[in-house]
C-alpha cells in the first residue's frame, strides 16, 4: 500500500496518483485519500470507491464497507474546546458529498460504432424509438454523460503525458484528432436530432454539451501547454487547439475576445456561466441524499425513557410510605419536591441520553439514493472533542513522528476532534448503473471557527546581528500548526486493510498556507 507523498511544502498540493490496490475486493480504489487546499479556509479531501464486483458482469449486486477515522489536534493557544467548538458548529463546517465517477471510456471507445457502453451508440438506438418524456431524458442523460466522459478522458490522458509521456507530440496531435473526430459525431448527431423533429430543448442540451467540451478542452490544453513549457518543451498543437476553442465560442456563442475590456459585472458572467456548465454536465453523475439525525430517529424513545425512569422514582416514593396518608404539612411537602424532582431527573435524563448516545449511535445516517430511486446504501456521522488519554497508541505513536524537536512535543497542549464516517454500498447492477459502478466521494472542513481567536499573521520582532550589534525590527509571520491523523479501514470479506496518514496544516489568522505530509 502506497502512502501519498506531499514531502515538499506546497501551498496548492496536486494529486498524487497511487497504483491500484485490493483489486477485486471490497474496495479496490484507483487512488488513496488526498488532501489540498481549496481556498483560504477549506482543506479538502477525496476519497474513490470500487465496490466488490463492480466490474464483474455474472454478480448482480456489490458492495464496499468503508470507515474513516478524522483525529484532529489543535493547538491550545486557538482556545477551542467544548464550550466554544460545538458538535453542531462541527457540522456546519464539514461537507460530504458522493457521486458516481466517470465511466472511464476512451475517446476511440466513444467513437466505436459496436460499442454499446458508448453514449453515441445508446442515443442512436434511442432515436429508433418514438419519442416520448422517458426517452427525451435518456437522450439528455446520455448527452450530460457524454461531455463527461470527453472531458475526463482528455485530461486523464493529457496528465499521463505530463508524467510519462514518450514521442508527446504525436501522440497529442492523435489525441486531438480524436477530439475533431468525437465533435464531428456530435454535430452529425445535431443534425439528425433536428431532422427527426425532436424538441428544441434537445438540441440547447446538444448545445450546453459543445460549449461545454469546449471550455474544457481549451482550459486542460492551455495548463497543459504550460506545465510543458516548465518542462523545456513546447507542444505548439496544444496552444493552436486552445486558440482554436476560443474563436470557436467567439464566432457561435458571441463570447468576448478580450476579458480586459470588460465592466465588472460582465466578468462575473464568465466563471458564473462556467459554473452553470459544471453544474449542467454533472447532474448525470449526481446523487439524491435523505438525512436524519439520532435525535430526529430516536428522540421520542430517549424522552420516554427518560420519563419512565423519573415516573419509577416518583411512584417508588409512594410505595416506600405505604399505606399511609398525606396527613401532616411536612409529608405534602415532601411529596411535592419529590413531583420537581421527578421533572428535573425526567429532562437531565433526556439530555445525557441525548448527548452521550452519539458514542454508541451516529450523530447523522444520510440515506444514498440512485437515479432510479433505489437505496444505494448510507452514509453515517459521529463527531465528538477527544479526551487525548483516549487515543490509540497507534494514533499517539504517528502523532510523535516527524521531525519537531522534543520540547515541541513535551509542550504542546492540544485539543483533539474527532470525527467518523462510516461508508456503506450496496449497488444493484440494473438499470442507469450498468456504466456506473465507481463512486467518487469528496469531503471538506472549514477551518475559520479555529481561527477567530489567532494571533495577528504578523507579529514584530526585535532581531540582533551578533556581528555588528545592529538591532532590527522585522515582521515575523506568525503561524499555528494544525495536525490531521486519518485512519481508513477498508472491510473485506474476511479481513480488513488500513491506511494511516498524516498531514500538518500550517495556518494563520488569515486562513491556511500550506499543507505538508509526515511521513
Amino acid at each position: 500500500m502506497k502512502n501519498i507523498d506531499f514531502n515538499e511544502p506546497i501551498e496548492y498540493p496536486k494529486r498524487s496518483s497511487t497504483s491500484n490496490m485490493m483489486q477485486n475486493d471490497l474496495y479496490a480504489p484507483s487512488d488513496t485519500s488526498h488532501l489540498s487546499i481549496r481556498d483560504v479556509w477549506q482543506v479538502e479531501g477525496s476519497l474513490d470507491i470500487t465496490p466488490l464486483g463492480a466490474h464483474e458482469g455474472d454478480q448482480k449486486q456489490s458492495g464496499a464497507k468503508i470507515t474513516q477515522e478524522f483525529f484532529l489536534f489543535i493547538p491550545a493557544s486557538l482556545h477551542v474546546t467544548n464550550h466554544t467548538y460545538s458538535k453542531e458548529d462541527f457540522y456546519q463546517d464539514r461537507t460530504n458529498l458522493l457521486r458516481f465517477k466517470t465511466p472511464q471510456i476512451t475517446l476511440e471507445e466513444l467513437l466505436s460504432h459496436g460499442n454499446s457502453s458508448s453514449p453515441f451508440t445508446r442515443i442512436e438506438e434511442l432515436l429508433g424509438i418514438p419519442q416520448n418524456e422517458e426517452i427525451e431524458k435518456s437522450i439528455n442523460n446520455e448527452l450530460k454523460l457524454l461531455a463527461n466522459i470527453v472531458r475526463s478522458q482528455f485530461r486523464d490522458q493529457m496528465e499521463e503525458l505530463l508524467h510519462n509521456g514518450k514521442h508527446v507530440n504525436d501522440a497529442v496531435l492523435k489525441l486531438i484528432e480524436s477530439l475533431k473526430q468525437v465533435r464531428l459525431r456530435l454535430s452529425q448527431l445535431e443534425q439528425e436530432i433536428e431532422a427527426r423533429e425532436f424538441p428544441a430543448r434537445v438540441l440547447e442540451h446538444i448545445h450546453h454539451v459543445e460549449e461545454f467540451i469546449s471550455r474544457s478542452v481549451q482550459k486542460i490544453a492551455l495548463h497543459s501547454y504550460l506545465q510543458f513549457l516548465d518542462k523545456g518543451m513546447k507542444i505548439s498543437a496544444l496552444e493552436e487547439l486552445a486558440i482554436s476553442e476560443k474563436r470557436m465560442r467567439v464566432e457561435e456563442y458571441g463570447e468576448p475576445k478580450d476579458y480586459a475590456s470588460l465592466n465588472e459585472e460582465q466578468k462575473e458572467e464568465v466563471l458564473y456561466r462556467d459554473g452553470l456548465l459544471n453544474k449542467f454536465a454533472l447532474s448525470a453523475l449526481l446523487l439524491s441524499t435523505k438525512r436524519s439525525s439520532f435525535v430526529q430517529k430516536y428522540g421520542q424513545l430517549t424522552a420516554s425513557i427518560a420519563a419512565g425512569v423519573a415516573m419509577s422514582i416518583y411512584l417508588g416514593f409512594f410505595f416506600w410510605r405505604g399505606a399511609f396518608l398525606i396527613d401532616s404539612l411536612w409529608l405534602l411537602l415532601l411529596t411535592t419536591l419529590v413531583y420537581v424532582l421527578k421533572d428535573r431527573v425526567k429532562d437531565t435524563l433526556k439530555n445525557l441520553l441525548q448527548q452521550h448516545a452519539g458514542e454508541w449511535f451516529d450523530d447523522f445516517e444520510t440515506e444514498i439514493i440512485g437515479p432510479d430511486g433505489q437505496k444505494l446504501g448510507f452514509i453515517g456521522e459521529h463527531f465528538h472533542l477527544l479526551d487525548p488519554a483516549r487515543l490509540p497508541e497507534e494514533i499517539i505513536r504517528i502523532r510523535n513522528q516527524g521531525p519537531e524537536s522534543l520540547l515541541a512535543k513535551v509542550l504542546r497542549p492540544e485539543t483533539v476532534l474527532y470525527y467518523k464516517k462510516r461508508i456503506q454500498l450496496h449497488i444493484p447492477k440494473t438499470g442507469v448503473l450498468e456504466r456506473r459502478f465507481d463512486f467518487h466521494h469528496l469531503y471538506r472542513l472549514n477551518l475559520s471557527e479555529f481561527l477567530k481567536k489567532a494571533s495577528n499573521a504578523f507579529e514584530p520582532s526585535l532581531l540582533i546581528n551578533p556581528d555588528d550589534g545592529s538591532i532590527t525590527c522585522e515582521e515575523l509571520p506568525k503561524v499555528y500548526h494544525i495536525n490531521l491523523i486519518i485512519r481508513t479501514t477498508w472491510q473485506r470479506r474476511e479481513s480488513s486493510d488500513l491506511l494511516l496518514e498524516r498531514f500538518r496544516l500550517v495556518v494563520n489568522r488569515d486562513g491556511i498556507m500550506r499543507i505538508e505530509s509526515i511521513t
